[in-house]
């Protein structure tokens, strides 16, 4: 399987039908591949190679948005596609953490957009656990080392420099806390524009309904 594949989860085959044409021409560097199920979808993901997961909006809040809340726990985004008629229910899976949308038909700038910002996000994700990972082990190994004042001590009247394994530790997990803060804010920005977007569309979806 290729690096960021994305999974296209829906009972209903238009789904597939419209939106694996228009991506794979569009990301040709990206996989797709498709299930039905929410059970299949999740046994998917699992694989890490799967960056990103694409459904319709009653799809994603049937049981509960189970499917949803799912992948947020496994820190994978979920892209919903939306047309007029399911605007409301867009809207919801939005509040429910929904990472962006891609409108039917589908738009040829802002539906490959969306999904690179999930991709960028989702290997963001990736990285935060990584760290969160190290920092774990790291403070694991502090208290197998506790502070010896009498060392210390010592080191400071010879004036030397010296860097004990709790002082390497304890610098490590300094420059982990700095990048996973940085890593935090980066994955907030592309949340933020990916939302801006989707709900601009939802806008727009909402006048075109108006018209009628």
């Amino acid at each position: 399987m290729d690096a960021q594949s994305v999974l296209i989860a829906d009972p209903d085959p238009a789904l597939w039908q419209e939106l694996s044409p228009a991506l794979c021409s569009w990301l040709p560097n990206k996989r797709l591949d498709c299930c039905t199920t929410h059970r299949e979808a999740l046994d998917r993901v699992v694989d890490p190679l799967y960056d990103v997961v694409i459904s319709s909006a009653s799809f994603a809040e049937s049981e509960n948005f189970f499917l949803l809340k799912s992948l947020r726990y496994l820190s994978v985004p979920l892209i919903i596609s939306t047309m007029r008629s399911t605007v409301t229910s867009s809207r919801r899976a939005l509040k429910e953490g929904a990472f962006g949308i891609i409108r039917s038909p589908v738009d040829a700038r802002l539906a490959p957009q969306t999904v690179v910002l999930a991709t960028w996000f989702c290997d963001i994700l990736r990285q935060i656990t990584a760290y969160r990972d190290s920092m774990r082990y790291y403070c694991a190994r502090l208290e197998e080392f506790p502070p010896d004042t009498e060392l210390e001590a010592l080191i400071a009247r010879c004036n030397v420099i010296f860097e004990t394994t709790r002082d390497s530790c304890q610098r490590t997990i300094r420059n982990l806390e700095s990048s996973m803060q940085h890593l935090i804010r980066s994955a907030i920005a592309l949340e933020s524009e990916a939302r801006v977007h989707a709900y601009a569309q939802l806008c727009e979806l909402d006048a075109a309904n108006v018209m009628r």
